[in-house]
């Protein structure tokens, strides 16, 4: 099975930092997209997380508006009836 995403696009704001219970540095940010339709285009909005050096590289660099590629894989996460989708970031790059 391959889960491989592939986006570039905006942030929507400053990256926010946290760390888990066990002291990990994690990232957290969203990407906007566009996607055009024909004459048409939509912007839609990616979670995403990064953790470690990944996660550090990201909050010393990047700030709302930085134009990023993200290449990461889908994770799924359940709370009360609500399903939410996250990308795990295995590599970011500057685009802009």
């Amino acid at each position: 099975m391959l889960n491989k995403i592939i986006i570039q696009g905006n942030l929507t704001k400053d990256p926010e930092e946290f760390k888990t219970d066990g002291g990990t540095t994690v990232a957290r940010f969203s990407v906007a997209c566009n996607n055009k339709y024909g004459g048409e285009e939509e912007t839609v909005y990616k979670d995403c997380k990064a953790f470690n050096t990944k996660a550090e590289f990201i909050l010393r660099n990047m700030r709302k508006g930085s134009q990023v590629i993200v290449e990461g894989r889908i994770s799924q996460r359940k709370k009360e009836d609500r399903t939410y989708e996250d990308i795990i970031v295995s590599d970011i790059h500057f685009a802009g």
